[in-house]
């Protein structure tokens, strides 16, 4: 079926059927959040696995830079920014925090 005929299809329903105003205005935004989807691009599976990828990186880059910055300062060291933090690779951050829980116990 190609989109005219979804449309013309579409329009017939619309005509045809006759809903209580709260149901056609529901009826409504169900189409337009519909039709806003059609929209959306499609993302491929390499796209998607990378996003997840990088969301699970950034989130353990997060819970890292939680963990060093909770942690008391090395001795003779002020400790570290958020700012500081926030550049260094996940492997930097693994590094600094086994530094620092070393230091502290």
């Amino acid at each position: 079926m190609c989109k005219p005929d979804i449309i013309s299809l579409y329009r017939f329903i619309d005509w045809s059927m006759r809903l209580p105003e709260d149901l056609e205005t529901a009826y409504h935004h169900e189409i337009i959040k519909f039709r806003e989807k059609q929209k959306m691009q499609y993302i491929t599976t390499a796209e998607r696995i990378g996003m997840q990828k990088g969301e699970i990186i950034g989130i353990g880059k997060g819970v890292l830079i939680g963990q060093i910055l909770m942690a008391r300062p090395l001795p003779g060291h002020s400790g570290y920014s958020r700012d500081e933090l926030e550049n260094k690779t996940l492997t930097e951050l693994e590094r600094i925090l086994a530094k620092v829980e070393a230091r502290v116990k």
